[in-house]
């Protein structure tokens, strides 16, 4: 209780009294950068960490930290470029692929999903080997953000360029849940047990979770459950 983890483009930092102080947690250069990070399910003290230049996993308290994938072992698509979107109704081609997003399945702990700018990967054996996700009804390859549904793992939703996107594991296959959102740029996502959370450019908005998304998801909310005012 009390110990917050902060991750920056400086690297992982620790405070062990609710903000008051900071300390850098030791990591490899190349996991300084750091995009996202995320614990492990079964253990708290081992912690996946995303940075610019690979994934990485490690103890807080002991280390060591062990690369589980460099954007320099991403493969690019046949053809040789990856589509990036810049704008809802504009694509330009990337001439790398990048790291972009990460989520850990919380039932079980080997397996964990990477978003990168050409789509979704994932491991079953914590790293070990990496396969890409279909692509079939996601409409953007451009992943801003993932998160595993925690009461139904085989559900996986992506914050994206064109909106929101949820796989379903059993059909392997996305599905875009569009309706209701006044933008389809999706920044980040936040989920609760029952109900997912969307920041776009246009405020944030509710999504909830029911037992009938996981067989046609459709968006809840017809304005935003809260609107930013520019100050």
């Amino acid at each position: 209780p009390g110990t917050i983890l902060l991750g920056t483009q400086g690297g992982l930092w620790s405070s062990a009294d609710r903000g008051q102080h900071w300390s850098l947690i030791p990591t490899p250069l190349a996991a300084r950068q750091v995009i996202a990070f995320d614990f492990s399910p079964d253990d708290k003290n081992r912690v996946y960490v995303l940075a610019a230049q690979g994934l990485f996993v490690g103890d807080l308290a002991t280390g060591p930290w062990q690369p589980l994938r460099t954007t320099a072992s991403l493969e690019t698509p046949e053809h040789g470029t990856v589509l990036v979107e810049e704008d809802a109704d504009h694509e330009e081609q990337s001439p790398a692929p990048e790291l972009t997003a990460l989520a850990v399945d919380p039932q079980q702990p080997s397996t964990l999903y990477l978003g990168t700018s050409h789509g979704v990967e994932r491991t079953t054996d914590a790293g070990a080997s990496w396969r890409p996700l279909t692509s079939i009804g996601l409409e953007s390859s451009q992943i801003q953000r993932l998160i595993v549904d925690a009461s139904a793992p085989s559900m996986v939703y992506a914050a994206t360029a064109r909106g929101i996107a949820s796989y379903d594991g059993n059909r392997d296959r996305w599905q875009m849940l569009t309706e209701g959102l006044a933008t389809t740029r999706v920044h980040d996502l936040a989920a609760t047990q029952h109900t997912l959370w969307a920041a776009t450019d246009h405020g944030v908005y509710r999504h909830e979770l029911t037992s009938a998304t996981t067989q046609h998801p459709t968006a809840s909310a017809q304005e935003p459950t809260h609107q930013f005012a520019n100050e």
